[in-house]
């Protein structure tokens, strides 16, 4: 497995990680006990708006979407 580095979105990191032949996108925000959402959302920015709503989850928790 490996990652490079992206932009931030919303004080959290963006990166790409390659999984054997797939590549995901993954945010890592907040700190804390983990929260790992699973999720199949396609690549666009689009995609983004719908977990806004849970980045408040990230006060106490690190948050990897």
């Amino acid at each position: 497995m490996s990652a490079g580095k992206g932009t931030s979105k919303k004080s959290g990191e963006e990166r790409v990680v390659e999984v054997g032949e797939y590549k995901v996108n993954v945010v890592d925000i907040g700190s804390g006990p983990c929260l790992m959402m699973l999720h199949g959302e396609d690549n666009s920015r689009q995609g983004w708006k719908a977990w806004e709503g849970f980045i408040s989850l990230a006060d106490g928790h690190r948050l990897i979407i």
